[in-house]
């Protein structure tokens, strides 16, 4: 086979690949919902104070999952405190 069919091959093969990467990347009008819809539609039938209780139970589930790393720099504690702060992460 001569050098240029195989140019030719080769340059055939990376505009397809590319062509797939781009029909992947950019989506088409009609296309699948993006996941978050499905949370919107959740929302969209509470109410304002339905809301608020979402709202406020999520604060306090972030602040639960806050850790609590004490005040002092972690390279002056010892291997037991170090374990200490480490299991509190850990949860």
């Amino acid at each position: 086979m001569p050098p240029a069919w195989l140019r030719i091959a080769a340059a055939l093969v990376v505009l397809l690949g590319g062509a797939l990467v781009l029909r992947r990347a950019i989506p088409t009008a009609g296309g699948g919902h993006s996941p978050a819809h499905f949370v919107t539609d959740d929302l969209r039938d509470l109410s304002a104070a339905q809301l608020r209780e979402v709202l406020s139970a999520l604060d306090e589930t972030l602040d639960l999952g806050r850790p609590t790393v004490p005040d002092a720099d972690l390279d002056n504690l010892d291997a037991q405190q170090l374990r200490a702060v480490l299991r509190t992460l850990e949860g």
